[in-house]
């Protein structure tokens, strides 16, 4: 558990307690949910009578329901009109709202196993630091050492041990896997049973294959071609502008501008309710987690190219609420650090879930104002986004849904405000440059893989990439055919709506899968954001961003499979520049030997086009 002291903690967490007795019970959900759900901030342990004379002689005069009936009705509201009044502020309407902004620490001194504490400022919505940040300590838990495999029997011993043991942390805290490294939860997970993974088949083996993050970088961009003399000539004599490019390219060099000064932002996702959580997963990957992530992977390419010393700075947006309530707000925050971000040289926004369109609107907010230089580098790291909304199916099965767990699905509406709003701030920021890597699961249990890199929009600064959990075995094939279809839109060519058919069958297990959130854990990902931030060529600002025609995800239709995947091998770029990558899928495709139905269902309908494979 993170835990954070500053000047005005005491305050913060004392004021609900200073309400009359029945006033505590109405608001101690909302307030319990807001701060008890969010795994940074500190647990609210109730004050002891013994706390000082000044607290208990605040709680002493308050009498309980059953004494205020016995006593005359006026003159005891008389009395407790004092202590009511105490409390003034209110609560923001999106929940606690905070900023977290630091240093990032050199690597030389980040080395110790220990944690160190991180000094920073905080700035919260309602408080006094709102406009004036104070001081405060960001303190990293040990992660645990990692535990020696162990048999099913002590595996099961051990967990009813736990179950019979009461817990001896907060509620607030998280579990255990939560904080250790990515070794030692792929081993955990390899001891849970198979039908705890998600729907992909797999083959059972002791030893945990490498995940995979398709197309690699390397193997989708080349670097620019020269151009001809024939086209020089060509473009002298008749002074026509050159054709926008598809895609960019791979630039052989390292920006121009050195890299002095650096911000990553982590924007969190959506936390949800707790009967919510058996699906979605515990609120475990926060905005702190996303900026430190982010931070490290900045170090690491400044270190690698030659630009070793650059400053970095992380900010932790944290906010709970509709997406229009966080964007509100958080701006309200991060006007206390403008100055910084005019800055800064290169700007990282790492963002999961409802947090992507909360970051891209920041960002689109920023640039629309004037606030950003032109000349900054700005990257936007959208994992496993709403773009398009979760599967349609899930809004009846759970029920009625209310605030910002609703809003969700009006993303599946083109026509709704949300997304509007959101369209428009993506060409936005687009058009002023920002490169952004959307990044999906390919078992998310939540969010379909066409939302997850929003399939609709094109444009040669979108580049999308899909992540395959090594634990879960997925079939080489359908890995491999999703990574194929990725790699076409970002070179410029279409996948047919590939992507869309595939959606549905690949949907990870609804209460037991993990692919939703466990792909913001490989650094991996965020490395791949960076360098399409400052990897890549420029296209110019009169590109402008498409967005295609919405199709609702998983139409049952079983002959439109075969025809996409025609179309999609009769793609010129297919037949020439990637022929080696379709006999390789060829090969891939006689020897993949589906588990589930659905999987099953989906080689039976491409067996049609096999022989054009």
């Amino acid at each position: 558990m993170r835990l954070y002291t500053c000047s005005n903690q005491t305050h913060l967490m004392r004021t609900p307690l200073l309400l009359p007795a029945t006033a505590a019970a109405a608001g101690w959900f909302s307030y319990s949910y807001w701060y008890g759900s969010t795994a940074q901030m500190p647990p609210n342990d109730p004050p002891k009578t013994t706390d000082g004379p000044e607290l208990s002689s605040k709680l002493e005069p308050e009498p309980s329901p059953k004494s205020a009936q016995e006593h005359e009705p006026d003159k005891q509201v008389t009395t407790d009109a004092p202590a009511i009044t105490i409390v003034n502020a209110k609560p923001p309407a999106s929940g606690s709202t905070w900023a977290f902004w630091s240093r990032q620490a050199p690597a030389t001194e980040t080395s110790s196993s220990t944690p160190q504490p991180e000094d920073g400022t905080i700035a919260v919505i309602g408080e006094a630091s709102e406009a004036n940040p104070k001081p405060a300590t960001h303190v990293e838990p040990p992660a645990p050492q990692p535990e020696r495999k162990k048999k099913s029997s002590d595996i099961s011993a051990s967990k009813k041990r736990h179950s019979d043991t009461p817990a001896q942390t907060s509620p607030s805290t998280p579990p255990p896997d939560a904080v250790r490294p990515r070794k030692s939860q792929a081993d955990m997970s390899l001891r849970r049973k198979a039908g705890s993974t998600a729907s992909l088949d797999s083959v059972s083996s002791d030893l945990a294959r490498p995940s995979l993050l398709l197309p690699a970088f390397e193997h989708t961009y080349m670097a620019p071609p020269p151009p001809s003399l024939a086209k020089q000539i060509t473009n002298l004599i008749l002074r026509a502008p050159a054709p926008s490019p598809k895609h960019v390219y791979a630039k052989s060099t390292g920006p121009a501008r050195p890299i002095r000064r650096a911000i990553s932002i982590g924007v969190h996702g959506l936390f949800p309710a707790a009967y919510l959580r058996p699906m979605v997963g515990q609120p475990t990957g926060t905005s702190l987690r996303f900026a430190t992530l982010g931070a490290e992977a900045i170090e690491r390419w400044t270190v690698a190219h030659g630009f070793a010393g650059c400053e970095i700075e992380k900010v932790a947006l944290e906010g709970e609420g509709k997406i229009g309530e966080r964007v509100e707000n958080l701006w309200r925050l991060l006007l206390n650090w403008l100055e910084l971000l005019k800055r800064a040289d290169l700007i990282l926004v790492s963002c999961h879930s409802q947090g992507v369109p909360v970051g891209i609107m920041l960002v689109a907010k920023l640039l629309e104002l004037g606030i950003l230089s032109p000349s900054t580098h700005i990257g936007v790291c959208a994992m496993a986004g709403v773009c398009l909304g979760p599967f349609p199916d899930y809004k009846s099965s759970m029920g009625i849904l209310m605030g910002s767990a609703a809003e969700l699905w009006e993303f599946s509406n083109p026509e709704s405000s949300v997304s509007l709003l959101f369209e428009s701030s993506l060409k936005s920021v687009l058009r002023h440059g920002v490169r952004i890597t959307f990044v999906g699961s390919i078992d998310d249990q939540l969010v379909p893989m066409e939302s997850a890199v929003y399939s609709p929009a094109t444009h040669p600064y979108i580049y999308r990439a899909v992540f395959i959990d090594g634990r879960l075995h997925a079939p080489d094939f359908i890995a491999h055919l999703v990574g194929f279809a990725l790699k076409l839109r970002n070179l410029g060519a279409s996948d047919h709506g590939l992507i869309r058919e595939l959606s549905v069958p690949l949907a990870g297990s609804l209460y037991g899968g993990e692919g939703h959130s466990r792909l913001y854990y490989d650094e991996r990902v965020y490395d791949l954001a960076l360098a399409n931030v400052l990897q890549t060529t420029s296209v110019g600002r009169g590109v402008e961003c498409v967005m295609g025609v919405r199709e609702r995800v998983g139409a049952a239709n079983p002959y439109v499979l075969p025809w996409v995947m025609r179309g999609l091998l009769e793609e010129d770029l297919v037949k020439t520049r990637l022929t080696d990558e379709t006999e390789l899928l060829l090969r891939q495709f006689d020897e993949w030997k589906p588990a589930t139905k659905a999987l099953k269902d989906v080689k039976y309908r491409l067996e049609a086009v096999r022989s054009r494979l």
